[in-house]
């Protein structure tokens, strides 16, 4: 059985409980906030509340109805913050967040649901993927990106996790795996089949595909850098690892998603 629809609240009072939403877990936003400041693999998450808002406003999702289950989302955020905190898990404090937001939106009905689960994007990668990973995942993917690099007459010393070309030698780490690009791409596919009007069905496979080819492009992010490390410098090729290539995909997405789909589908414009 569903749950009975709520009365949609008025838009000063909306606009109040998204505040008070804000204050509850200030303790998160301040936790997610020195994160995004001093960990490089969490600068992606800067990409989800500009797509949300984004989304938001375009009425991606079509028009929702207020749901008093909202309220348990809401509950079971706050216990998560609540026990993340207590615990010193701040991988659980954070993911309360998204939940949170995911129950208002279901109480108020706006914006859609699947608009607010791209709330979810702003909890970074957490540390313990790149820990089960490393290092032979970016081992694996810098050999593949050696091989690239030669294509274009850079020949570069790999051993491990390390690769030196034109004096200059470059180390990778656990997030260099690719982990945040597939996570980058994975929320940009959600948002482009949601500007689309697709199914949650395909809005789901959309989203896996995309995600997968995060992992696919990652060995010619790493070759870029490997091309910069002997033309430029090691400082060019790491601020491209860190910032550049999920941007420079970000910008490809988003000139994607803003293109006319040729169907008859809602677009985002």
């Amino acid at each position: 059985m569903s749950a009975r629809p709520a009365p949609a609240e008025p838009g000063g009072r909306a606009a109040l409980l998204w505040l008070a939403l804000a204050a509850a877990f200030s303790p998160v936003l301040v936790d997610l906030a020195r994160n995004l400041a001093s960990d490089p693999s969490a600068h992606p998450t800067a990409l989800t509340p500009l797509l949300l808002a984004g989304c938001a406003w375009r009425g991606a999702g079509g028009p929702g109805r207020g749901s008093r289950d909202g309220l348990l989302w809401i509950a079971l955020g706050a216990g998560l913050e609540g026990v993340g905190i207590a615990g010193g898990s701040w991988s659980l404090a954070r993911l309360g967040l998204p939940v949170a937001v995911f129950g208002l939106a279901r109480r108020l009905g706006r914006p859609a649901g699947a608009v607010a689960a791209l709330a979810f994007w702003i909890v970074p990668v957490p540390h313990s993927i790149f820990a089960a990973t490393t290092p032979g995942l970016e081992a694996f993917q810098l050999r593949l990106a050696g091989v690239l690099a030669g294509w274009v007459g850079v020949a570069p010393e790999i051993g491990g996790t390390v690769a030196i070309a034109g004096g200059q030698e470059l180390q990778l780490f656990g997030s260099d795996g690719g982990a945040p690009l597939v996570a980058v791409l994975a929320q940009l596919g959600w948002a482009a089949a949601l500007c689309r009007g697709a199914s949650a069905a395909r809005r789901v496979a959309t989203c896996a595909a995309a995600g997968a080819a995060g992992l696919a492009l990652q060995p010619f992010a790493i070759a870029i850098a490997l091309v910069l490390l002997a033309r430029v410098g090691d400082q060019a090729a790491r601020l491209w690892l860190d910032d550049g290539a999920w941007l420079t995909a970000v910008a490809g997405a988003l000139l994607y998603i803003s293109r006319p789909s040729g169907r008859n589908e809602e677009t985002c414009r």
